[in-house]
């Protein structure tokens, strides 16, 4: 029975679609998507997010995503390897640390984080729609100032041809 980095590689390729349109097209980070085709299940992140990949991935290629998780966890389990629990990316380790030493854990600042985040693009964006408004006034001005030249000359003519 073929692997499940056989049956992804295999339909990519009768689709002649490349890794980098796959990580475009699913939003899957690209070395995601080399260690599933290769097989290096230990390099990636935590299940729940392998198991969410396979599904993108699958429905990218039309494949049934929940038979693939499936015969993922057959391979997790016939090798024996243990299911990773650890991010692919090499700092994920430094990031926890932080969540031991302080009361609040690495959640709250994650939210705390966001929040910030968010408040800074709310007045960003306020800024940029204020700037697009006093333009957008600017202009509908000049319009309407044109408008009124315009009539103001028709009526001249009007006057001198009576």
């Amino acid at each position: 029975m073929p692997s499940i980095s056989q049956i992804l590689r295999e339909n990519r390729n009768r689709y002649g679609i490349s890794l980098e349109e796959v990580a475009q097209r699913t939003y899957i980070k690209l070395p995601y998507l080399v260690a599933l085709e290769e097989g290096r299940l230990d390099k990636l992140p935590a299940p729940v997010y392998i198991h969410g990949y396979i599904r993108q991935y699958a429905k990218l290629l039309g494949l049934d995503g929940n038979d693939l998780v499936r015969l993922y966890q057959e391979e997790i389990s016939e090798v024996g390897r243990p299911i990773p629990v650890h991010s692919f990316d090499p700092t994920f380790e430094e990031t926890l640390r932080p969540a031991q030493d302080q009361p609040h854990g690495q959640a709250q600042q994650v939210v705390m984080a966001a929040q910030k985040e968010a408040k800074e693009m709310r007045v960003s964006a306020e800024r940029y729609a204020d700037q697009v408004l006093g333009q957008l006034e600017n202009d509908v001005s000049r319009a309407l100032q044109i408008v009124r030249n315009g009539r103001l000359y028709i009526q001249s003519k009007r006057r001198k041809a009576e």
